[in-house]
């Protein structure tokens, strides 16, 4: 399985934001614990149905959307731009609630 693969979207579970492989475990939630220096062993073993290989997965999902030039506040619509990455079709979902979307 990819990492593409691992990182699920459904607008009915979530409110739409990136899951991991259709669970309601929140890619944001997990970037959130690493960031706060909670061990990648303490993760998998406080949701035991993670693999090591989900949580690559979401730091590849917040790398790409890092190196994506054109995000501006206030954007009104998605124009169609593409940057190639994989997820270039959800970063309107993943940043509406914000009141940032993609250009």
């Amino acid at each position: 399985m990819t990492f593409e693969e691992r990182i699920t979207f459904n607008a009915n579970q979530c409110g739409g934001r990136a899951c991991i492989r259709g669970m309601r475990i929140r890619v944001a939630d997990i970037l959130e614990m690493l960031a706060q220096g909670v061990a990648e062993q303490t993760i998998l073993a406080d949701f035991p149905d993670l693999e090591a290989e989900d949580i690559r997965a979401c730091l590849h999902f917040g790398a790409q959307r890092s190196g994506i030039a054109c995000l501006a506040a206030g954007a009104d619509k998605y124009d169609g731009c593409h940057h190639g990455t994989p997820y270039r079709n959800v970063i309107l979902a993943m940043n509406e609630p914000m009141g940032v979307t993609a250009c």
